[in-house]
């Protein structure tokens, strides 16, 4: 009877480590993606423009004078337009937790 209650607590224990050991490696996992996260900062009026990123129109709130947006770190070409006018086209280079601010012409 000793043996087997001896054999349950060292297979308990060998699953709680496991355990343990794939808690720690998804929790560093997430904080690698949250590092990988960079954010573009739209500033100034935005009525009646459209914004651009990569060639896909994103959406703006035309009531907020601030336009924010999470990216993935790289480079993304912006394009900001009013009545099919180019307002703005650059290329901008987004850091991993890191704001680029661009005025709104």
């Amino acid at each position: 009877m000793r043996k087997d209650m001896k054999t349950s607590i060292i297979i308990l224990l060998t699953a709680l480590l496991l355990l343990a050991a794939c808690s720690v490696q998804k929790i560093n996992q997430g904080a690698n993606v949250k590092e990988d996260i960079g954010y573009l900062r739209l500033n100034g009026i935005i009525r009646n423009r459209q914004v651009y990123i990569n060639g896909n129109s994103v959406g703006v709130d035309p009531e907020d004078d601030v336009q924010r947006y999470a990216l993935k770190a790289g480079l993304y070409k912006l394009e900001i337009r009013s009545s099919n006018r180019i307002l703005l086209a650059q290329d901008v280079l987004i850091s991993g937790g890191q704001t680029v601010d661009i005025t709104v012409p």
